[in-house]
């Protein structure tokens, strides 16, 4: 489940950098460190919080990204920032146990 994560961050990455006008060849160079990088690698394969945390953090930035640019329509806002707040909500909570 945690590589899973780590590759869906990684086409977060893509989205994001291609929404906001980055080039494809670009856009794909940017999403290496992620997919190849050694500790990246090592986060997914421990049971750790920290593939969810970055999961979440940049799920949160992805559905909140097009309310910061230009021809931004306020029609999404609404169906879509719950779901953020969820997402940022949700990464920054503390484990079960910690108090």
């Amino acid at each position: 489940m945690q590589h899973l994560m780590g590759l869906a961050v990684a086409v977060m990455i893509y989205l994001l950098l291609r929404r906001s006008g980055v080039p494809k060849r670009w856009s794909a160079v940017a999403t290496l460190p992620v997919l190849l990088d050694g500790f990246e690698i090592e986060d997914e394969h421990m049971v750790m919080a920290e593939a969810l945390f970055t999961f979440l953090v940049m799920a949160a930035v992805l559905l909140v990204f097009p309310i910061a640019v230009a021809d931004f329509d306020y029609r999404y806002l609404l169906p879509v920032l719950p779901f953020a707040c969820l997402a940022a909500g949700l990464a920054f909570a503390p484990p079960s146990g910690v108090s």
